[in-house]
């Protein structure tokens, strides 16, 4: 009896195994959708890859758009705990390299994008600028910045250029 109860749970996990497998599979048989330009270019604009990278990282963070004559700046500031950086959390590293990695994609190579990091001691501005540079590479389009600020607070601005509308 012992040999049937094997038996049975074997043909159930390949059963199982072959469902998956065929599951798996299907999305790549699925016709593709259409995408609305319009829906596509939203996903890919800057300040929505870069406000979910730091939500995800577990930040808050304030959004402003704003326009002054032809351009259109959208900033975003990123206030940071005091325990968190003196105890330089992962979090904070996560945060620091996800925002450079989104910043310095080639699909944004053409905007001019500004980030302050603002720490009130000089260590912790440092700390955060190397984690920073080195996401960065060097894009020649990336100004990084350091600034005493008792807030510890980071400010990202992007402008786009010529983008303002009336």
């Amino acid at each position: 009896m012992a040999g049937g109860v094997a038996g049975v749970i074997m043909r159930s996990l390949r059963a199982i195994a072959v469902i998956a497998s065929v599951l798996a599979a299907l999305p790549g048989c699925a016709p593709n959708r259409a995408v609305d330009p319009d829906v596509e270019q939203e996903r890919i604009d800057i300040h929505e890859r870069l406000t979910e990278a730091i939500s995800r990282s577990g930040f808050d963070y304030n959004f402003l758009s704003q326009r002054l004559g032809a351009d259109h700046f959208d900033l975003i500031s990123i206030k940071l705990s005091l325990d968190s950086l003196k105890g330089r959390h992962l979090s904070i590293e996560k945060l620091m390299t996800d925002i450079g990695r989104v910043s310095s994609q080639p699909t944004y190579a053409h905007l001019p994008i500004r980030i302050v990091i603002g720490a009130s001691d000089e260590d912790d501005q440092m700390y955060l600028y190397a984690i920073l540079a080195t996401a960065v590479k060097g894009r020649s389009n990336i100004d990084l910045a350091t600034a005493t600020d008792s807030r510890n607070e980071i400010i990202i601005t992007i402008r786009h250029p010529g983008q303002g509308g009336s």
